[in-house]
């Protein structure tokens, strides 16, 4: 296996309290011994979870990919569940979790979507292209792709629970418009 990169995680990860799970590549400075660390370390129960993630695949990428997550912070039973969803989501297959192996059943294609919290666009996934790419990077698109701004990862829209999310099911954009969808989104 191919440790993504061999001195460090490839992600550091935020699960909020919401369920929205967070990605940023993983820099050098986030393992330096700042004071960040200690005030991180003394907040009673946090209603966010930290983890760094170390992605491993074979080297030729034929395997699904394997996951090495460290948390950070206490991981409570609503982050763990987000983080099983969510690594179900982009098709792992196994989650190293401390001295627990988890083995995943990947979801299989279909529909997923997130919403940029600064402009309000939704922008929803389907078909074999892009969950080819989502497989091959390890994550979903980490960007809004109307503002640029950092979204949280991506839901299975399958995965929303109707009765405590109030999102509407209509794929809206920025202004109500109905979002384009390219050729290579369509099955």
């Amino acid at each position: 296996m191919d440790h993504h990169h061999h001195d460090h995680p490839t992600f550091r990860a935020t699960i909020r309290a919401d369920g929205s799970v967070w990605l940023a590549h993983w820099e050098p400075w986030l393992d330096e011994d700042i004071p960040w660390h200690t005030l991180v370390a003394a907040q009673p129960r946090p209603r966010r979870c930290l983890l760094d993630v170390t992605l491993l695949r074979e080297h030729d990428h034929t395997e699904t990919p394997e996951l090495i997550v460290t948390p950070l912070t206490e991981l409570q039973p609503a982050h763990r569940g987000a983080l099983i969803a969510w690594t179900s989501t982009v098709g792992y297959r196994r989650v190293w979790l401390g001295d627990e192996v988890l083995e995943l059943e990947p979801t299989s294609g279909g529909t997923a979507e997130s919403r940029c919290r600064v402009c309000g666009n939704r922008m929803v996934g389907k078909g074999t292209f892009f969950w080819a790419r989502v497989r091959n990077s390890g994550c979903f698109p980490r960007r809004c792709l109307v503002c640029g701004c950092e979204i949280p990862q991506w839901q299975h829209v399958e995965q929303r629970d109707e009765a405590t999310d109030p999102r509407p099911r209509v794929r809206t954009s920025v202004g109500g418009r109905q979002p384009r969808q390219h050729d290579s989104d369509r099955e």
